[in-house]
């Protein structure tokens, strides 16, 4: 797994993607100082669920979202489907790939729906 993640990682790229990392946590820090209220209330999980898919739309695909604004991009959504294994399918296909993965990439059972 090293050999195929070090690539992506070597400085120059880093220094690339604390570009994106840095735009988009400014534009986060905006977001919040232009509401207008003495005690602003927040959902940290979605808060910072929107600003990781920003910085990954950004670093990894090259694309601008603004998933704080937009409340229903399509890439965050299509992203939070994906990621979402609570159902009973996608708890069973989860263990399937963990238990058994050899056969779980063999089956038709597919833990991404894209």
């Amino acid at each position: 797994m090293r050999s195929i993640l070090s690539p992506s990682f070597t400085s120059s790229k880093m220094k690339a993607m604390f570009v994106h990392i840095s735009e988009n946590a400014n534009l986060f820090a905006q977001h919040f100082l232009k509401m207008d209220e003495e005690i602003v209330k927040v959902e940290f999980k979605d808060a910072f669920t929107r600003y990781t898919t920003d910085v990954i739309a950004g670093a990894a695909f090259g694309v601008k979202v603004d998933c704080l604004k937009d409340r229903e991009n399509e890439f965050y959504v299509m992203g939070k489907k994906d990621s979402d294994f609570s159902s009973p399918r996608g708890m069973f296909v989860l263990m399937a790939y963990q238990i058994f993965p050899s056969i779980a990439k063999v089956s038709v059972l597919r833990l991404m729906n894209f």
